[in-house]
């Protein structure tokens, strides 16, 4: 009846006497809420209510007794002070709802300027950096750090961007099924553009995250060690969200400013988008050229020997490509027939090398060798350590090979081969090859390929024009020998045999005798 009352506006009145019993009825009912309860009351024999309007406001007494009418007009004239101080609540609440936007404004435009200073992908960071203590200046009491995560669908992992003053900035690969929380995290997040995560971790789940964090490369963060429950909020944009995480729950309020945050997030991620487009593609447009510089090497092929001059120009455009740690570029030719092969490598250190190997000098080339003979497309990958490694070393100096000082220095040697039928193109390096650069490799063996069977059929077409040359020749001198009518004109045969030889290319003949 209160509320009813109350709600109507300014000048209602609400009047009440509760008497008798029906005051222990009132107080029974008041210890259910959070009021305070009056002591007094339990042994009052009435209570009365006293309440004025004044539209979105209520004053109002209660007393023991009922109010004479003359001190009900005195408390109207409290009313009408009390109605002045709230116009003044009103304007103060109104000041300070006007200054926590603009710390608001200010902490979002801040933000905005990082995001439209972005000049590459990995500037996220600086966002989730800024973002964080925005966010403390805020308010956001407990907050342990500030995230951005990017999602790539085809790779099925998100780019985890993680900033904490306690312990620093960095950027991660979670895989979309690579723990339960992660996958309830995206069920939420991508449920809509726009869509909301919470996340709550607690009990022997906050153990299992810990252990987590670190399998995957995330920074250590010793705080989790002293807390109950890790809170996880963020929204979506779509293609990635922002996130939050807390030692304790927040407020609603401090929900819907991280929301604001995902919009200038929004216009950051356009940003990010924008520089990794012309990011790629500039990387894209190097490639190419890259690539193109091999084939032109390869196209202008004449003879074997120049395999060395592939091999050089491979290693120099895979270094200019960020390659870090190679060793050298290999192209092997194999020779089925004999089960040998030809090694052309190139390194910066060790100049060209050619080495003839067989298919059984080492367990380790002999399986090289099948794996790549086994498909045009084969990939052959090899990680050389301890004695492997040595053994490899020994065997390559018993072929001939250059000794390269490095080799005794390293305690890891890894190979990455592609076979281009009859034969692999590839490096050999001191560490391990991204995803990237796999398939970046991979593009070089197929610029090479196309170049080398074009090779293939020089070579064929050279050899079979040679053929047809000594056949021809041949065919004079037997042409000539049938022709004799005397045995002095024998001295005509060796003679066109001198002639023919020369034309074949025999250099320096000093004579051409037929003995009988």
């Amino acid at each position: 009846e209160f509320a009813t009352k109350m709600l109507r506006g300014k000048g209602e009145t609400f009047i009440t006497h509760i008497k008798g019993s029906k005051v222990k009825d009132w107080i029974a009912y008041q210890k259910t809420t959070n009021v305070f309860i009056d002591k007094y009351l339990e042994t009052a024999s009435s209570l009365n209510y006293y309440w004025f309007s004044l539209g979105p406001v209520a004053l109002g007494i209660s007393t023991y007794a009922p109010l004479t009418e003359d001190e009900i007009n005195l408390f109207k004239r409290f009313l009408k002070v009390f109605e002045l101080a709230y116009q003044r609540y009103l304007d103060i609440e109104k000041a300070e709802a006007q200054a926590r936007e603009a710390q608001i404004e200010a902490s979002l435009e801040r933000v905005r300027a990082v995001a439209m200073s972005m000049n590459k992908p990995d500037d996220l960071l600086n966002i989730c950096e800024v973002s964080f203590n925005e966010f403390k200046k805020l308010g956001f009491d407990n907050l342990r750090n500030s995230l951005i995560h990017i999602l790539d669908d085809e790779k099925e992992f998100f780019l985890d961007y993680d900033f904490s003053d306690s312990t620093g900035g960095k950027i991660t690969n979670i895989f979309y099924k690579s723990h339960p929380i992660v996958e309830n995290y995206l069920a939420q997040s991508r449920g809509a553009k726009d869509a909301f995560a919470e996340i709550v971790i607690n009990g022997s789940q906050l153990n299992d995250w810990k252990d987590f964090r670190l399998k995957t490369g995330q920074q250590d963060d010793p705080r989790l060690n002293n807390i109950q429950a890790l809170y996880y909020y963020g929204y979506s944009i779509g293609v990635g969200d922002i996130t939050i995480s807390t030692f304790k729950p927040i407020d609603e309020s401090r929900i819907q400013i991280l929301k604001r945050f995902r919009n200038v997030f929004d216009l950051a991620y356009r940003r990010y988008r924008d520089i990794a487009l012309a990011e790629a593609q500039a990387k894209e447009a190097k490639i190419e050229a890259a690539l193109e510089k091999v084939r032109a090497v390869a196209l202008s092929l004449k003879k074997s020997d120049e395999m060395l001059d592939i091999a050089e120009v491979l290693y120099e455009q895979l270094l200019d490509l960020g390659f870090t740690n190679i060793r050298n570029a290999i192209i092997d030719i194999h020779n089925e027939s004999d089960e040998t092969f030809w090694d052309y490598d190139y390194s910066h250190d060790m100049g060209k090398t050619v080495t003839l190997m067989s298919y059984h000098d080492d367990p380790i080339i002999e399986k090289q060798v099948r794996q790549i003979e086994s498909s045009s497309d084969a990939f052959f990958e090899l990680i050389l350590e301890g004695q492997d490694l040595h053994d490899l070393i020994d065997m390559r100096l018993r072929n001939g090979e250059n000794e390269d000082p490095r080799l005794r220095q390293i305690e890891q040697l890894t190979y990455n081969l592609y076979s281009f039928g009859n034969g692999a193109i590839g490096i050999s390096n001191f560490g391990l090859l991204s995803d990237e650069q796999k398939i970046v490799l991979k593009r070089f063996r197929n610029v090479f390929a196309f170049a080398y069977k074009r090779y293939n059929d020089l070579v064929l077409a050279e050899a079979q024009a040679r053929e047809a040359k000594i056949e021809a020749s041949m065919e004079k001198i037997r042409s000539r020998s049938l022709a004799m009518q005397k045995p002095g004109e024998l001295v005509e045969v060796a003679e066109l045999l001198r002639k023919e030889m020369g034309l074949l290319g025999v250099e320096e003949l000093e004579t051409s005798s037929i003995y009988i």
